[in-house]
């Protein structure tokens, strides 16, 4: 989570949705307690989770119960789980998630009044008498129907708490209070004995980097063709034909199951494992820098490959750690040096810190590519609690991301347990102002992107004159160029230089005021 300054609830949030919606508490749905800072932070990540995904600590919970497994109670909750939650001090706040898990389909295990476990299939509901349905973690955000606290005050203070970090969408969520959940007792006991289910922990490291990387894509997909390309086949699974570089030919099936595959190039397949091991360096327990795991795999890796590849891949290495410590090169001799995407990611990643740092650098030697390739390998540093608030805050990202973390991550553990039909990704504002197959604007889009030229002063509006056939006279003084002709003009045509302002659109940061305006604008013209 990423601290801001507090804030309190202004009344111009509630009208633009910034503020979480409160609704009456009622019964129904399928109950899993935790605390405010564990929920916190899985509101963070989009995923529910258990303790082993935290990066930082996990407070105990529901979810501590049996490693791997989400326990939720299909009617009344035990007082023992409210305990739980709340037994890391006393200033825990027990909270009830209310999940629906219709979209899901897989095996789970329900525990029945007589203390046996069975198996059963989603998305079926549980027999009568069942008293906890243990579900595989990760469950992604989008199963979350709303959140439910005891009173009033212990919501209205995690509204507040919440709002101390910029990556806590809690307005993304119902909340309830003084509903059901917590006034009657289950009657069993609770937590059970320990061993009552196998550890199916997981590791979040990956998942959460091709969280980021989905991220990072979207983010960026306004800079060129190509990056909506990207976008589209890390997002939908669309297979990249001719894709720019040979690496990013594995883009696809990483982000669906986190695996490298091992018929690529050697210079492909090397990128991919310096991805993985940028990613798991997160939670690895020596503490090791992301920048040293990548050279120290990349050493490892010269000795191993043929003469030429290894002398390249030595080379850059070097310069890396020279650029790490004091270069005697420049950067641009670098980038002069290193033609390849690979390489000047590596550069990249050497001289910015963090996801937000590359989206701000610019050098006229780089490529669309260089920086696909270089966003991937940030992505999977920063994953996707790093990603810039501005790119996590895109209309429908969240819940896009969310559920593909959840999958990709069932898949790496073989769970069996389906997360349904991916949310459609964002349509990207590039997508938005794309012309019709006749080759034009619509009178929105022309609206739109003269608005947007207006807004960022971009020299790239024209304004077209159709005179009637007939004489005319030019005149020219202080104030320009005048012209005079008989009539009624035929027309005047202000519209953007397409090809220019489509250029001028990488430069619109994705989820700042203006891009914004113009979803707005462009969408609300779709519609009708």
């Amino acid at each position: 989570m990423t601290p801001k300054k507090k804030k309190n609830i202004q009344g111009h949030e509630l009208l633009l949705g910034l503020a979480p919606r409160v609704v009456a508490a009622s019964g129904g749905g399928l109950k899993m307690v935790t605390n405010q800072r564990n929920l916190f932070y899985m509101l963070a990540a989009g995923l529910i989770m258990s303790p082993k995904g935290f990066a930082g600590k996990h407070y105990v919970d529901s979810l501590s119960t049996c490693p791997g497994w989400a326990p939720l109670f299909p009617d009344k909750i035990p007082s023992g789980a409210f305990d739980q939650a709340a037994s890391e001090g006393s200033s825990s706040i027990a909270c009830v998630m209310v999940l629906n898990l219709t979209r899901l389909s897989g095996p789970v295990r329900v525990l029945g009044k007589d203390g046996l476990l069975s198996m059963m299939e989603l998305p079926g509901y549980p027999p009568a008498g069942s008293q906890v349905i243990f579900v595989p973690t990760p469950l992604p955000a989008i199963v979350i129907e709303s959140i439910e606290f005891r009173t009033r005050e212990e919501m209205d203070r995690c509204i507040l708490d919440a709002m101390a970090y910029g990556n806590v969408p809690l307005h993304h969520f119902k909340l309830k209070f003084d509903g059901g959940a917590y006034r009657d007792d289950a009657g069993f006991v609770w937590p059970p004995a320990p061993g009552l289910l196998p550890d199916l922990e997981v590791p979040m490291d990956v998942p959460l980097a091709v969280g980021g990387v989905l991220a990072m894509l979207a983010g960026q997909a306004n800079r060129s063709e190509m990056a909506i390309i990207g976008c589209r086949a890390a997002f939908d699974s669309a297979p990249w034909r001719e894709p720019p570089d040979s690496l990013l030919e594995n883009l696809v099936a990483w982000c669906v199951d986190g695996k490298v595959s091992d018929d690529r190039e050697a210079h492909a397949k090397i990128f991919w494992e310096a991805v993985q091991r940028v990613a798991v360096s997160r939670s690895d327990p020596s503490g090791i820098d992301p920048l040293d795991a990548l050279l120290e795999y990349l050493s490892s890796e010269v000795s191993r490959l043929d003469e030429k590849l290894s002398k390249r891949l030595g080379r850059l290495v070097e310069d890396i750690r020279d650029l790490a410590g004091f270069s005697a090169a420049s950067v641009t001799e670098l980038f002069e040096r290193h033609l390849k995407p690979f390489p000047r990611a590596l550069i990249l990643f050497c001289l910015c810190d963090t996801c937000v740092e590359l989206l701000d650098f610019r050098h006229s030697a780089l490529s669309a590519t260089d920086y696909l390739v270089a966003s991937i390998l940030f992505a999977a540093r920063d994953n996707w609690l790093g990603v810039p608030a501005e790119i996590r805050n895109m209309p429908g990202l969240y819940h896009a991301v969310s559920q593909r973390m959840a999958a990709s991550a069932h898949r790496l553990s073989q769970s069996g347990v389906s997360m349904g039909e991916p949310p459609p990704r964002p349509v990207t504002l590039r997508e938005l102002f794309a012309p019709s197959a006749k080759g034009g604007l619509s009178p929105v889009q022309t609206k739109a992107a003269l608005e947007l030229a207006q807004r960022m002063n971009w020299k790239c509006v024209r304004t077209m004159v159709d005179i009637r056939p007939g004489e005319f006279k030019v005149s020219v003084d202080a104030r320009g160029v005048h012209i005079q002709a008989e009539g009624e003009l035929a027309s005047v045509r202000v519209e953007p230089e397409m090809d220019e302002f489509q250029r001028l659109l990488g430069e619109v940061k994705s989820g700042d005021e203006i891009e914004r305006d113009m979803r707005l604008l462009l969408e609300g013209g779709r519609r009708r």
